[in-house]
């Protein structure tokens, strides 16, 4: 298992987690460094003022599908709280981080949650990285869920960061990458 190379950036909805993993990946692919893995990015609509869309995001090659949405539209769907599930791009973006294990650096998945917790979503493709890559792997975790993520992946991981509402963004992530460099 590769348990040193496991790295967590947590905070609450709303705190800029995706922000500062974007941030970061930019970080990673200056310095020479292939990047893949999900990302999920809110999509709002104009009818609601909450963030009622998410997309996952192939990093390496910026194609997108609806993840979780307020309304239906995908082939095979479940409901998540006030969310309709897309199920079939968790099978496709499944397959965008097995492919990454193969070819990149670093693999990002964001966000691990509840749905890995019920063993669901990217609960599967999360423990295989664990066992299978041995580059760096960073996890998007909510705050509350680290210990029960870090269950999943029964490693501790190297660094958490922690966001939390008035976080110096700027000065998190220059300390951050400079802590993943130096232990690698």
């Amino acid at each position: 298992m590769n348990c040193k190379n496991i790295y967590i950036i947590s905070g609450d909805r709303g705190s800029g987690k995706t922000t500062l993993t974007e941030k970061f990946i930019s970080i990673l692919q200056h310095n020479g460094i292939k990047v893949g893995g999900i990302i999920t990015r809110s999509a709002p609509t104009e009818r609601y003022v909450m963030k009622d869309s998410y997309d996952a995001v192939d990093i390496l090659t910026g194609e997108q599908h609806p993840l979780l949405t307020a309304a239906a539209g995908a082939e095979r769907i479940k409901s998540f709280g006030r969310f309709i599930l897309h199920e079939d791009t968790f099978s496709w973006a499944a397959s965008r981080i097995e492919e990454a294990i193969d070819t990149c650096g670093a693999i990002i998945i964001d966000e691990l949650g509840p749905l890995e917790i019920k063993r669901e979503g990217y609960y599967h493709i999360a423990k295989k990285v664990v066992s299978r890559y041995k580059g760096l792997i960073l996890f998007v975790v909510r705050s509350g869920l680290v210990d029960q993520i870090t269950k999943i992946s029964e490693c501790d991981p190297q660094k958490i960061v922690q966001l939390n509402a008035g976080t110096d963004e700027a000065d998190i992530l220059q300390r951050f990458a400079y802590e993943v460099f130096e232990n690698e």
